[in-house]
């Protein structure tokens, strides 16, 4: 009996032991690191330290009822990755842009999209939306938003707010062929998530929201506990963010692979493609007389792919409106990479790209239609 106390008592102690040494290296590392921080000599961004970015709620969530996801107004949020890093202000009306002014510009533009338009994991003045604003005068009011958010809440969303933001023109991103996905209402009608689908065959659609509530679904303002950990991590520990660089380094050969893959050549999936137009032309019937400028974006697809399903939507949809497809130059020259190497989205000069390429593209366009 008492050799079996001797023996816990011993094991414990070890235990004990082992502990303080873990915690005397971690501090130890977390010094360093904020050492090698200050001067400059990290390949990555380390903690804020802000306790106001440490936060219980989500910066966004399924929380409207007509088109699903939206941002909370006059929100912040620190986005960051292993190989990105920026912050996200919502202002007034929950748009991930500053506050729009009336009279500040002659003309300006509601701009629709998903996450590559919205400026995932860039700071806003480098995103796409501002490098074309600076070249045309226009101001854009991005309304773009990250979540699983397609053609069909683009539509809705503009539906919603375009009696109360004044605009001259309307720009609808593509994210091709992954707006597919976000229109496919079989893969999506029993999941946990609060989103508006088409159902039925072109033109005769109509609206569900698939099998949950509002109420149910599962992204909700509340933070789960492990995001909140995360949270808290991202903005008070060095080691957080070094295992998140140096781990996103594992998955870069995968992602590689998936850059250099193959067009698709199995048939186009003109049941989703459909859905699409049908939102454009539903968005040109709200928009009234304004032009509506839509155009193909960069993705981690191949460009073949991305351009059998754009092709498709310009041959098919209803151009008696307003609607002008527009193509990037053939010649404008096209940067190394676009995208980070730990994700799949822009970086910096991936958006100076699209923004000047559909600076091009608008600037041609104009002079054809002397808009």
């Amino acid at each position: 009996m008492n050799l079996s106390i001797s023996n816990f008592r011993y094991f414990f102690k070890t235990i004990f032991s082992y502990l303080k040494i873990l915690v005397v290296l971690v501090i130890a590392m977390e010094l360093s690191l904020f050492v090698l921080q200050k001067l400059n000599m990290l390949p990555f961004n380390g903690p804020s330290y802000d306790a106001s970015l440490v936060q219980k709620t989500n910066l966004y969530a399924d929380m409207n009822p007509l088109h699903g996801v939206w941002r909370f107004p006059n929100a912040k949020a620190r986005i960051s990755g292993g190989c990105y890093d920026a912050m996200n202000y919502s202002n007034s009306i929950g748009a991930r842009d500053d506050e729009w002014k009336e009279g500040e510009y002659e003309k300006s533009a509601i701009v629709l999209g998903d996450s590559y338009i919205e400026g995932y994991g860039v700071n806003e003045e480098y995103r796409a939306t501002e490098v074309f604003e600076k070249k045309s005068g226009i101001k854009m009011k991005n309304m773009a938003i990250s979540g699983h958010f397609g053609p069909t809440q683009y539509r809705l969303l503009y539906k919603r707010f375009k009696d109360e933001i004044t605009h001259d023109y309307v720009f609808v991103g593509l994210n091709l062929p992954n707006e597919l996905k976000d229109e496919d209402y079989e893969k999506w009608k029993n999941k946990s998530r609060y989103r508006p689908y088409l159902t039925g065959e072109y033109p005769n659609y109509e609206l569900t929201y698939g099998s949950v509530p509002l109420s149910k679904s599962i992204f909700t303002e509340k933070k789960g506990i492990s995001s909140l950990v995360k949270n808290v991590l991202n903005e008070y520990s060095q080691i957080y963010h070094f295992i998140l660089f140096y781990s996103t380094k594992l998955k870069v050969t995968y992602w590689d692979m998936n850059l250099k893959e193959e067009a698709s050549e199995e048939a186009l999936d003109t049941q989703n493609l459909d859905r699409i137009r049908y939102n454009l032309e539903q968005i040109d019937s709200l928009s009234g007389d304004r032009k509506v400028f839509v155009f193909r974006v960069p993705s981690e697809k191949t460009e073949i792919e991305i351009d059998r399903n754009y092709n498709y939507l310009k041959r098919k949809t209803n151009k008696t409106g307003n609607i002008i497809f527009l193509d990037f130059p053939a010649n404008f020259q096209v940067p190394k990479n676009l995208y980070f190497n730990c994700d799949p989205h822009w970086n910096q000069e991936g958006n100076k790209y699209v923004g000047e390429g559909l600076y091009q593209a608008f600037k041609a366009a104009f002079y054809t239609d002397k808009l």
